[in-house]
């Protein structure tokens, strides 16, 4: 038996997210359906990360036993046939049987786009959260400089019994004319990239930090307030971002 290691990218929009479920079409269900096409195996496929319903990866990693002596690259090939377009394999590779996707992994590097559009590009409607509304981007990089370091974040999200998580990277950039999408009906309306980076996350956890960040730009929380709710002394809750707007870019091994 073979261990195969897949590097996967998909628009996330109309799946329910990454794990597979019984009454709903996930990326997993999806793939593991074309490896049994393919090779007539029922293998259970294994991510690194189980993204929720409309977020989108760039480069997930997962892995699956097959006793097919399918080469590689037209294993690569035959799975994309089989696939949907908006989930494709970009690489396919043998691994040590020791190998795994999650416990493996040294850190993962999501990234979160934001549009201060009032009215949303028609293409980027699902993969930009439009907040409408101007934002103070250097009041955010202050936030985030308070949230890079390792530290207990069960209380901003659910936990999965180990709340303390390092944040290695935490970057706030303007993107806006970088033609990476088209921004929205507005041609003067900013794009927002936020680059995080950690050695790994809590249920939620990217989209809360977002959540918060994006208040600290609109002047609606301070930097006391984020370093209170990251400590447990306030019960102020900041809004979830939506799931649209952020990437799984890549797993670092």
């Amino acid at each position: 038996m073979r261990k195969i290691r897949l590097v996967i990218a998909y628009d996330g929009s109309r799946y329910a997210g990454w794990q597979r479920q019984k009454n709903a079409i996930t990326i997993q269900g999806v793939i593991e359906d074309a490896i049994w096409r393919l090779t007539g195996e029922r293998s259970p496929l294994l991510g690194a990360g189980r993204t929720d319903g409309g977020v989108h990866a760039l480069g997930q990693v997962a892995v699956f036993r097959t006793g097919s002596n399918i080469p590689l690259e037209g294993m690569m090939r035959a799975l994309n046939t089989l696939l949907p377009l908006d989930i494709r394999i970009l690489e396919a590779s043998a691994v040590d049987n020791r190998f795994h996707p999650i416990r493996d992994a040294l850190s993962k590097h999501y990234r979160y786009l934001i549009s201060e559009a009032r009215e949303p590009h028609p293409l980027n409607q699902r993969r930009v959260w439009h907040i409408g509304a101007n934002v103070d981007i250097g009041l955010m990089r202050r936030a985030a400089s308070a949230l890079i370091g390792r530290h207990d974040f069960s209380t901003i999200a659910p936990t999965d019994g180990r709340p303390i998580k390092e944040i290695k990277r935490l970057d706030i950039s303007d993107i806006t004319g970088s033609e990476l999408l088209p921004l929205s009906m507005s041609k003067d309306a900013r794009l927002i990239d936020i680059e995080i980076e950690a050695d790994g996350f809590l249920r939620h956890m990217v989209r809360i930090i977002v959540g918060i960040l994006v208040e600290v730009g609109k002047k609606r929380l301070g930097i006391p307030d984020v370093e209170a709710i990251l400590d447990g002394r306030s019960s102020r809750r900041a809004i979830v971002a939506p799931p649209w707007g952020l990437y799984l870019v890549k797993v670092d091994y």
